[in-house]
């Protein structure tokens, strides 16, 4: 993502471009297999629904991960529709490309085998099987550990409860906020459709592989997530969400099929519908939290000597970096996560582990690191955090309490009493 630049707007504008890009293909895809109506409706649902906006209005990969995971599902689709070398070849780049954007994407490995009622003779599944080999030794060990302590016997209730709140469960992911804090629920209808859609993957036309695949990347989320010990965030189910609006326009289509007389002024009221929607979802945003970090850095913050270790949750900790990363483009400030300095987990957060053992151990390290500011939100759980403030309060010799700072609510503030730092090694 970095090729887009460091800047605030170079970032920005990337997620808007990967987004654009995003809508752009399933617009043109289910316009080709169906109607441009039902195309309208996939969009609307699609930029309508809450992990979408989400994923819009931050600098994350998933954006650009879930646009490389549609062309895959698609050529997944045409590789089993034609069992051409083009299609596999592009399946097989479009995977490895999502899965180096994000190890998620490693759930399009499970696609074909998803679609295995749809075998057909063309298909060389001597080669997809090998393929599917290689994609697994590239991007499943790093996530085999954590599924270590996954039970059989708990596999199913938490593939069910998946499914449950990123399919069927009112209000996620086809919420939309508004700015009072309303919810509006749009899930059932959605699901509803998408239901409705599922009968294309069954009916024995030229288009049937591709409202297949999507439903096998449905189908291979569940079960990846079933398999997996992770947490699930609403922005993992951005690739799901992408499938489902795809079958909820298949499903507007199938419905209009079924209407002769007057088909063309209920097309036009539905694509009204749609639009109007899309339009609506625009305006209500929901906005980011301002966790007050911004103002800190403005008023100096970072002019210290030494560096800053924050030691709280994750938005807290990532919240003063982003800021820190902002004001400071020519990296000249360095910004410290306790997370990551002070404790190791896995990339998800699992098996946490503390690294030092004792406080002296702690003091050390912020000798080490030269550090000269330290920021601690008391209310947060980790270890890490209790460990680091009991550190710095066993030493008022060298650190002390800045209570006149302006902060966010909850985080204290130490400073080093000492007139010079350590110096760094």
């Amino acid at each position: 993502m970095l090729v887009a630049g460091r800047s605030q707007v170079a970032l920005l504008l990337f997620v808007a471009l990967c987004a654009a890009g995003l809508i752009s293909s399933v617009y043109l895809e289910v316009q080709r297999r169906s109607s441009t109506v039902a195309a309208v409706v996939s969009v609307a649902i699609l930029m309508s629904s809450r992990v979408f906006h989400i994923m819009l209005c931050g600098v994350r990969p998933d954006m650009l991960m879930a646009l490389l995971a549609f062309w895959a599902t698609v050529h997944c689709g045409e590789y089993m529709r034609f069992g051409s070398r083009r299609s596999r070849n592009l399946f097989v780049v479009f995977t490895v490309a999502a899965g180096l954007t994000h190890g998620r994407a490693v759930v399009l490995i499970l696609l074909p085998f998803a679609l295995l009622p749809l075998r057909s003779r063309i298909v060389k599944w001597k080669w997809l099987t090998a393929g599917a080999l290689v994609l697994l030794s590239m991007f499943l060990p790093p996530l085999l550990h954590q599924a270590s302590h996954v039970s059989l016997s708990a596999m199913l209730p938490r593939a069910w409860d998946i499914l449950l709140s990123s399919v069927f469960m009112p209000g996620w992911p086809w919420t939309i906020h508004a700015k009072d804090g309303v919810a509006l629920v749009s899930g059932w209808p959605c699901a509803i459709l998408a239901l409705i859609g599922l009968k294309l993957t069954f009916s024995r036309n030229s288009q049937q592989q591709f409202w297949a695949a999507m439903a096998g990347q449905i189908a291979a989320t569940v079960a990846f997530f079933m398999l997996v010990a992770v947490p699930v965030e609403s922005r993992f189910m951005l690739m799901s969400t992408q499938a489902i609006a795809v079958l909820a326009g298949g499903g507007v289509h199938v419905l209009l099929e079924r209407f002769s007389p007057g088909r063309r002024a209920l097309r036009l009221a539905v694509s009204a519908a749609a639009i109007g929607w899309m339009a609506w979802a625009a305006i209500h945003v929901e906005p980011k939290p301002d966790r007050g970090y911004g103002q800190m850095v403005k008023n100096g913050l970072l002019n210290t000597n030494g560096s800053v270790l924050i030691a709280a949750d994750e938005g807290n900790e990532g919240g003063l970096i982003v800021e820190a990363s902002l004001s400071d483009p020519n990296r000249v400030h360095t910004v410290l996560r306790a997370s990551k300095a002070l404790a190791s987990s896995t990339w998800m957060g699992y098996f946490r582990r503390l690294l030092f053992a004792s406080s002296p151990e702690i003091l050390q390290y912020l000798d080490h690191r030269n550090v000269s500011l330290v920021l601690v939100q008391p209310s947060c759980t980790y270890p890490q955090v209790a460990q680091l403030r009991a550190a710095l309060v066993e030493a008022p010799a060298d650190w002390r309490p800045d209570s006149e700072t302006r902060r966010p609510e909850g985080i204290e503030i130490y400073r080093r009493t000492l007139v010079e730092s350590a110096p760094s090694h």
